[in-house]
C-alpha cells in the first residue's frame, strides 16, 4: 500500500531533523529505531524515534537550540497522543505549560513554532498513521471500529489521563531490543488505545449521569488535588465545600466520574510526582518528600516502595539509568 510506504522515518522525520542541524547517530547501541543527534554547533540533544512502517511512530526528543529557532513542517494525516515535558508554542496561538499530556489531530495547514533559545524541548508521543486508525483497526475490530475512530478523534487537546502518562514513560525507559522490542511498542500502543476508548467511555457516562453544576463541582475540587496533593490536612468536608456538595454525594460522584476515590487519585498523583522527580533530578529524596507533604524521609520511602516495589534510591538508579540508554546520553 503506497500510504504505508511513504509513513517512515526517511520520509517523515530525516528530512526536517536534517533542516534543523540533526543526523542519524550511527554508533547508536542496539536499541531498535533510529537515533538523531543535533550539531554540537547549534545545540545539544537528541531524537529517538521507532517506526512500524505504515502504521505508527514513537517518538522521544529531548534537546535544546543555543539561539532561537523557527520551524516549519508540512503535516501528514496523523493523530497523536504525547507527553510534554516542555512548553509547546505552535502557531503563535497555542501555549501549553509543562508538564502535559495532549492528544492532537493534525491539520492540513503547515505546522508553525518557534523554538527559544536554550528552552529544552522533551517528550514522548506516539504518532498513529490512517493506515492504522482507519485501514488497521476496521479490519481487526469491525463491530468495534466506529467506537475506535470517534474515541480517537475526539479525545484532542488538553487531557487527564495519569494511565496514559505512565504507559508513556514506560515506553521510554524500556530497554529491550530485537523481536521484543516490536512485541512492546505494538503491545504499548494497542494498550494506549484500550485506554483512550476507555476514557472516552468514562467521559460519555460522566456527561450522562451528572448535571452541569456537579461537573463544574467535580472540576474544581480536580484543580485543587492537583496543586495541593501534598498538603495531608484537606479534609473531605473542604472538598466538599468546594464543589458545593455533601461529603456523601462528592464521595460517590467523583468515584463515578474517575473510576477511583479521592484518596486513590491522590495516592497516583503523588507517586507520578515523585517518580517525574527520581527520573529526572538529583534533588534530594528528603527534599521530595517534604514536597510531597511528609515529614519523615522514612515514611515517604515506605509509601512509595508499597505503590512500586522500590524504594525511591532504587527506582531512580533503575530509571535514570535507562533514561540514559534510551537519549545516547
Amino acid at each position: 500500500m503506497q500510504q504505508e510506504q511513504s509513513f517512515t522515518i526517511e520520509s517523515e522525520y530525516k528530512p526536517y531533523l536534517e533542516m534543523l542541524g540533526f543526523s542519524v547517530d550511527h554508533h547508536f547501541p542496539t536499541k531498535p529505531g533510529a537515533l538523531f543527534s543535533l550539531d554540537p554547533s547549534v545545540g545539544e540533544g537528541t531524537v529517538w524515534v521507532y517506526a512500524k512502517t505504515g502504521h505508527f511512530f514513537i517518538q522521544a526528543m529531548d534537546f535544546y537550540f543555543y539561539e532561537e529557532v523557527p520551524f516549519e513542517y508540512p503535516q501528514f494525516d496523523f493523530i497523536s497522543f504525547g507527553y510534554y515535558e516542555s512548553s509547546l508554542y505552535a502557531d503563535k496561538h497555542a501555549v501549553f505549560y509543562s508538564p502535559y499530556l495532549l492528544g492532537y489531530r493534525s491539520r492540513t495547514q503547515v505546522f508553525k513554532c518557534l523554538i527559544p533559545k536554550r528552552e529544552a524541548v522533551r517528550n514522548i508521543c506516539i504518532v498513529l498513521a490512517p493506515a492504522y486508525y482507519e485501514h488497521y483497526l476496521s479490519k481487526t475490530y469491525p463491530d468495534e471500529y466506529n467506537e475506535l475512530l470517534t474515541a480517537l478523534e475526539q479525545q484532542h487537546g488538553l487531557l487527564h489521563l495519569p494511565e496514559l502518562v505512565l504507559l508513556l514513560k514506560q515506553i521510554m525507559n524500556f530497554t529491550g531490543n530485537s523481536a521484543a522490542a516490536k512485541i512492546y511498542y505494538e503491545s504499548k500502543v494497542a494498550e494506549m488505545l484500550a485506554l483512550i476508548v476507555n476514557h472516552s467511555h468514562n467521559q460519555k457516562t460522566q456527561k450522562c449521569l451528572l448535571s452541569e453544576q456537579d461537573r463544574n463541582g467535580i472540576s474544581a475540587v480536580l484543580t485543587c488535588l492537583d496543586s495541593h496533593y501534598g498538603d495531608f490536612s484537606i479534609s473531605i468536608e473542604q472538598l466538599a465545600k468546594l464543589a458545593c456538595m455533601s461529603p456523601t454525594k462528592l464521595k460517590y460522584t467523583f468515584k463515578n466520574a474517575y473510576n477511583c476515590t479521592i484518596s486513590e487519585y491522590i495516592c497516583r498523583k503523588r507517586i507520578q510526582e515523585a517518580k517525574h522527580a527520581l527520573e529526572h533530578s538529583q534533588i534530594n529524596i528528603g527534599e521530595i518528600a517534604k514536597k510531597l507533604g511528609y515529614k519523615k524521609t522514612r515514611s515517604f520511602s515506605d509509601y512509595f516502595r508499597t505503590h512500586t516495589g522500590l524504594l525511591p534510591s532504587e527506582y531512580r538508579k533503575l530509571a535514570q539509568g535507562k533514561i540514559s540508554t534510551y537519549s545516547g546520553r
